[in-house]
């Protein structure tokens, strides 16, 4: 009884050794972009933020009326 005890706590050892080596290793950095819109007297009319695959739809003042994310390769739009 006790060998198998000492067994199965070599066993948990060893696979604990052998876990998944992407644990421990950080993910890549999400990527974000920004673009601002004009009307033809220059004036800001919205952004357009993009954080990883989500797209974010703010007004002139940093509300955000929406946002857009692509499932299954078609884009599918939210609002607030």
């Amino acid at each position: 009884m006790k060998s198998m005890i000492i067994l199965a706590v070599l066993g948990m050892a060893h696979s604990a050794a052998y876990a998944d080596p992407s644990e421990g290793v950080p993910s890549r950095p999400v990527q974000t972009s920004s673009q601002d819109f004009f009307d033809a007297r220059g004036q800001l009319i919205g952004s357009i933020t993009m954080i990883g695959d989500v797209r974010y739809f703010t007004t002139p003042d940093g509300r955000v009326v929406g946002k857009a994310t692509v499932v299954d390769g078609r884009r599918i739009y939210r609002s607030y």
